[in-house]
């Protein structure tokens, strides 16, 4: 259409041509008749005027009839030609004229015919690719039909791909998954994101479980439900070898596991059998050895119980084996999973029947472990617990220590008998139909549980589990410590008279952490990332925290971003200080706040605070000053020195939430150091923070 208005102008354009002329003619003659003196005059100038501006006009037709009219038609021909039908034929109206010797509508012939073959061309090529597409797609949806997973192809940006019927299957709302939507709808955010960020930057580290090449096994959840699923994921790769998306291979872990439980007790049912016979053979053996002068009966006595024993023996390994054959060589699923999606499995398995709260607290971690088999495991000795001792809340506490991660079950009352506990650890759990218990949980797991005095009125179960291999954080080793602050007019503050005398435990704390652009807040650098955790009794409670992204309103320094990782794009479309600062004031309450080198911190809240009229005026504890304090002759007082020494487990490092999280983690043992120390009160710990600032700042002026 623009094709044939340019060409429709060429024929406007003459007749503005012409009709200037014309105008200018008249003028002219007009401007002749005003200074002429005489009538005859005025009447030769009228006559010459007219057969002038006639000339004009036939000029004017003949020009627009032989060429601005034929040029219109071929354009318009043309135009047809290229958007409808390259063979439609164009005109050869006022050849004469335009084209004697033809060139110009044989030329546009031969475009014509240029273009129609172009056209058959790329339609036959498209053809032939459409129907290779169709027969692949067709092969696909077969192999998607055929297979026994649910399969979910995502991108790097986590918008579902292609998924089979078997996938919307596994999903609590099938109409949840569809093209271009988020997988988050459906499954668990943190197992996702955590296994690709493995296969993304750690391929091959020792401890992923890979199934296959480039591949990881995990545990995830439904969004909705939280029931379990087993996941499989792989990475999907361009022809350079980068990273395009991944694959999500799905299936129902609330499987039967009595096959499993069956194979356990059968075996361990064999080798009690079996250290009977061992033991008749033994002593039989031995005897004969031994006594040289027994009677002829007597010894053929015994040698008939080697025989019979030995011949039982035989046979009943070779049931066993005949058995084992049959249920498979199947083993328990090994797989890793996120506390938090086993402790979210218990509490939809609790929810049912007499319910029984659960409260998670401690440091989120890793396990690798059959998260169904432990899951019965902790329902079980759950449920034991409401009917034996009446606990309707249940606090589900993760620790590192060492090499395993400590599941310690918490709950308010006296602590059970070993003798007691040893009995619900034999007794098969319900869902099992009998065949499996916690014992052979624990065995599979090579852990033990037992029971502990918690704190005052406290009963604990600790049960030490093994964890998931961490990757170190790619990318963030070589990030500068941040250097140490001392801002005493925020630590200075004296603490409020009603909390002076609390015990440390018994005080609500919110421990933060901020990213910024830069370290120079007063000169302009402002948050880019706020992250907190609520501490509470003295445990950390990872489901209560505050994770905001800010806009800073200016671009983000590269040296910055290398230190945090946040970028310009991250923070796009975030909400400014203003408006995330009142929801982090909800948050934290009347609580204590609490951060490592706070003096950083509170200044970067305060100073955004001042501008949107807030206030942060709580009680502050740094865990840097406490460490100072507790162990002044260390010199790394830095989170990840901490974190080491106290054996925490570092994830990525310079992310708020986590650096929050450690922190928070880092003060519940500061407790316990400092309850040794006769620290026990919250006013004693604030003056000794204080004086331990002021003298670290006088040494580094020196």
């Amino acid at each position: 259409m623009a094709r044939a208005r340019q060409a429709r102008s060429a024929a406007s354009a003459l007749w503005r041509l012409f009709a200037g002329l014309a105008g200018g003619i008249a003028l002219v003659f007009a401007a002749a008749l005003t200074t002429a003196p005489a009538n005859e005059d005025h009447h030769r100038i009228a006559i010459a005027a007219g057969a002038v501006l006639a000339l004009v006009a036939f000029a004017a037709l003949v020009a627009h009839r032989a060429f601005a009219a034929p040029l219109d038609r071929l354009a318009r021909d043309l135009a047809m030609a290229a958007r409808d039908d390259p063979h439609r034929p164009v005109s050869g109206a006022a050849r004469r004229w335009l084209d004697g010797a033809g060139r110009v509508t044989s030329a546009a012939a031969d475009v014509q015919a240029r273009l129609s073959h172009a056209e058959s061309s790329v339609a036959t090529q498209l053809a032939a690719a459409t129907a290779r597409l169709d027969e692949q797609n067709r092969r696909l949806e077969g192999i998607l039909l055929d297979l026994s997973e649910g399969v979910v192809v995502c991108g790097l940006d986590h918008q579902v791909l292609l998924y089979n019927q078997l996938a919307a299957n596994l999903v609590d709302e099938p109409h949840a998954l569809g093209l271009g939507r988020p997988i988050f709808g459906v499954l668990s955010r943190e197992p996702i994101l955590h296994h690709l960020d493995r296969l993304l930057h750690q391929s091959g580290q020792a401890g992923v479980q890979p199934t296959a090449p480039g591949t990881v096994r995990f545990i995830c959840a439904s969004a909705g439900s939280g029931l379990p699923r087993r996941a499989r994921m792989g990475l999907l790769n361009r022809a350079d070898g980068t990273p395009s998306g991944y694959v999500l291979t799905l299936a129902d872990a609330d499987v039967d596991m009595d096959e499993t439980a069956r194979r356990d007790r059968m075996v361990r049912t064999a080798i009690e059998h079996q250290r009977g016979m061992l033991g008749s053979l033994r002593a039989a053996a031995e005897t004969l050895v031994g006594a040289v002068d027994l009677a002829p009966a007597e010894r053929q006595s015994f040698e008939n119980v080697i025989l019979e024993e030995s011949v039982r023996l035989s046979e009943q390994n070779a049931a066993l084996t005949q058995a084992l054959d049959q249920m498979g060589a199947r083993f328990w699923a090994m797989a890793e999973i996120h506390t938090g999606d086993l402790i979210a499995f218990l509490r939809r398995r609790l929810d049912v029947g007499r319910p029984i709260e659960v409260v998670p607290a401690g440091m989120p971690d890793w396990l690798f472990v059959d998260s169904l088999a432990l899951t019965d495991l902790l329902e079980h000795l759950a449920r034991a617990l409401a009917h034996e001792r009446s606990v309707e809340t249940l606090t589900i506490a993760v620790a590192r220590r060492d090499r395993v991660v400590d599941l310690d079950l918490i709950w308010s009352g006296a602590p059970i008998r070993a003798a007691e506990l040893d009995e619900w650890l034999d007794q098969p759990f319900e869902r099992s139909k009998g065949t499996l218990d916690g014992r052979a949980v624990l065995e599979r797991h090579g852990s033990d549980c037992w029971s502990l005095s918690g704190r005052t009125g406290e009963g604990l179960i600790r049960i030490p589990l093994p964890p998931a291999a961490q990757p170190p954080s790619p990318d963030r080793r070589d990030r500068p410590p941040r250097p140490e602050f001392y801002d005493f007019d925020l630590l200075g503050i004296p603490a409020p008279e009603a909390l002076r005398g609390r015990p440390l435990r018994s005080l609500s704390y919110v421990v933060f952490d901020i990213e910024t652009t830069g370290l120079n807040l007063s000169g302009g650098d402002v948050p880019v990332s706020i992250g907190a955790v609520r501490v509470v009794n003295g445990r950390v409670l990872p489901m209560e925290n505050f994770e905001r992204l800010v806009n800073p309103g200016r671009t983000i320094p590269p040296d910055s971003i290398r230190f945090h990782g946040i970028t310009d794009a991250m923070v796009e479309g975030k909400p400014p200080l203003p408006l995330v600062l009142p929801q982090f004031e909800r948050f934290v309450g009347d609580s204590v706040l609490v951060a490592h080198n706070a003096a950083f911190d509170m200044l970067a809240l305060t100073r955004g605070a001042a501008g949107c009229g807030l206030s942060f005026d709580h009680p502050i504890v740094d865990t840097l000053l406490i460490s100072a304090w507790l162990d002044p002759e260390e010199a790394d007082h830095s989170l990840e020195g901490l974190a080491a020494r106290l054996g925490l487990q570092v994830a990525v490092r310079h992310h708020a939430l986590n650096d929050a999280m450690l922190a928070a983690a880092i003060l519940v043992r500061q407790f316990d150091q400092l309850e040794s120390r006769g620290v026990e009160r919250f006013g004693q710990l604030v003056a000794e923070t204080d004086m331990t600032a002021r003298l670290r700042a006088n040494q580094m002026q020196f």
